[in-house]
């Protein structure tokens, strides 16, 4: 099996670069808050930001046509004219001196840019100059927002991870599906949490948790907890299946698409406890 070719000093560069450019990238909602998304002209379709989203026309997707509980495939052509025009722009300005919004998540569909903020996420009509109280739509969740996946169906839906309360100690134990084009909740259900440190041989202690996942597969929405792997249909949100982690490893994540793959890691009792060789 082969992944391309070796890294060269060229590239190894090119993605020091990169990691740099996007730790200065990543910016607090102080204060002003404005949202920008780029539409390329001449393609006929959205430039997608957090996700893919629908190409220039139906002959750009690699899997042909998709049903609604499919996960969204595209492959997105180089614009015949590089010049872009604003697609969005959503202000905020009602945030005091040292206050701050996180804002995990973005995606788009051909008519609305979805955007988590805190513990709302807000739908933004393509080709707008908004303000707060000009979003298509409100989803409030009960939480602030821990965890998202850029994968999207072909009925534009997604999901997205949220605590529990406010309360900054409160676990991420809660995963919501909803519609991107409407901003409706399809369902929402709780799944298990995993403290840090409970697998043999991590012994932090302490109440932090093991960093829960989420990612779409074909009809499925896969959550991993660390104590194990949890997968709800599309339809309905029913648990489908329930994998438990065993041993000294633990599910630390998952990719989906046309097929699902969860990570594990797994803890060598025999290696100092901050050694790089405790984690394979």
């Amino acid at each position: 099996m082969s992944f391309g070719p070796p890294p060269s000093m060229y590239t190894q560069s090119a993605l020091t670069a990169e990691t740099q450019q996007k730790k200065h990238r990543r910016t607090w909602l102080l204060g002003l808050f404005v949202l920008v998304l780029v539409a390329a002209v001449g393609t006929g379709g959205w430039l997608v930001w957090g996700g893919g989203g629908k190409g220039a026309d139906a002959s750009n997707r690699s899997h042909g046509p998709q049903g609604p509980l499919d996960v969204r495939e595209t492959v997105e052509k180089r614009p015949a004219d590089p010049t872009g025009r604003m697609a969005v722009r959503f202000s905020v300005d009602d945030l005091g001196p040292g206050e701050h919004y996180e804002m995990p998540g973005m995606w788009a569909t051909d008519r609305i840019l979805a955007k988590g903020i805190n513990k709302t996420v807000i739908g933004l009509r393509m080709g707008t100059d908004a303000s707060p109280g000009d979003e298509q739509w409100k989803l409030p969740l009960d939480g602030p927002i821990c965890g998202y996946t850029r994968r999207v169906t072909g009925g534009n839906r997604t999901a997205v991870l949220f605590r529990a309360n406010d309360r900054g100690g409160a676990y991420c134990n809660h995963v919501a599906f909803f519609d991107l084009d409407t901003g409706r909740e399809v369902w929402e259900t709780d799944f298990p949490y995993s403290k840090l440190g409970d697998a043999k041989g991590l012994a932090t202690g302490g109440d932090d948790q093991d960093t829960p996942s989420v990612t779409l597969t074909h009809g499925t929405v896969v959550v991993t907890w660390g104590g194990g792997t949890d997968a709800y249909a599309m339809d309905g949100g029913r648990r489908l299946w329930r994998t438990t982690s065993t041993g000294a490893c633990q599910d630390m994540g998952a990719a989906g698409g046309d097929a699902l793959l969860v990570r594990q890691e797994c803890w060598n009792d025999d290696a100092p406890l901050d050694s790089t060789d405790a984690v394979t």
